[in-house]
């Protein structure tokens, strides 16, 4: 039904789709899943919970004292991300689209959609304890490294994220002269600045939160592939995968009596905060 290059295409087009909404998440979940086709309703991520370290004293901090465990939280695959376009034979002689790549592309942008609000929806009042006043001004936003130092969280290992609208009243603080890069108009990303490893847009924060810094580690954010139950049922499959390890599943099929053809993707996907650290900003 498609060639190879059809369907190449269509799965760098999907990516495409994918990394608009996702690039703010990458600072904070490394690799989204290192196997991204393997079975199981939940994938366990390593935490680390480290004390902080000191001088070596035999029998009470040397090598085999005073180690802390590596833990193992399961996030669980509770979310299932699936959407569907479908065109009559007619729709598709008297239109000029690439169904394949256009229509890839623009799922993948609603799954990714999806994905990322569920990840920011987890940092509301009930499962974060920790929160700040949310900065105007310039002072105010370089005054963030306090809050940080106030509850022992390290800034250059924090995403800032904030929603539109203060991002859009960070931006007002700056000029293209300090931020030097185009991330922040086509990502809304800007990597380094004061302190952080990043700050971030995000339009999918909870209500009644404005922004938080989020420690890396500190949120489990995993994927993996909805593959077909029966193999070589559908005319055409593949998948999209980020650079991050994000991936979702491609399947096409036609209705002989509608006359219809229908292409659809889908993620199994899930996040948890893993550990406390997240400051809500209100």
């Amino acid at each position: 039904m498609f060639s190879d290059l059809q369907l190449k295409i269509a799965s760098e087009t999907a990516v495409l789709g994918l990394q608009k909404h996702l690039a703010s998440l990458k600072f904070f979940a490394h690799d989204f899943s290192p196997a991204t086709d393997r079975p199981f309703a939940g994938v366990q991520v390593p935490v680390y919970a480290l004390s902080a370290a000191a001088d070596f004293e035999e029998g009470v901090n040397d090598w085999g004292h005073a180690a802390n465990e590596v833990d193992g939280v399961v996030v669980t695959l509770d979310k299932h991300f699936i959407k569907t376009l479908t065109l009559n034979d007619v729709q598709l002689g008297e239109t000029d689209i690439n169904f394949l790549r256009d229509g890839s592309r623009a799922i993948a942008d609603v799954i990714a959609h999806a994905a990322n609000k569920a990840v920011y929806q987890t940092i509301n009042s009930t499962n974060v304890e920790l929160t700040a006043t949310m900065p105007a001004t310039k002072a105010a936003f370089a005054g963030l490294m306090k809050v940080c130092d106030d509850n022992n969280v390290n800034p250059y290992e924090c995403v800032l994220a904030l929603d539109p609208e203060d991002f859009g009243a960070l931006l007002a603080t700056l000029d293209y002269a300090i931020i030097g890069t185009s991330e922040a108009v086509k990502y809304g990303v800007i990597e380094n600045l004061y302190g952080f490893r990043a700050v971030v847009m995000t339009s999918y924060l909870p209500a009644g939160t404005k922004g938080a810094i989020i420690p890396y580690n500190t949120v489990g954010i995993v994927s993996r592939l909805n593959k077909p139950g029966v193999a070589g049922a559908y005319p055409a499959t593949w998948t999209a995968t980020t650079d991050d390890g994000f991936s979702i599943g491609f399947r096409v099929f036609e209705s002989l009596e509608k006359g219809r053809v229908y292409m659809g993707a889908d993620c199994l996907f899930g996040s948890k905060l893993l550990q406390p650290g997240v400051i809500r900003l209100v």
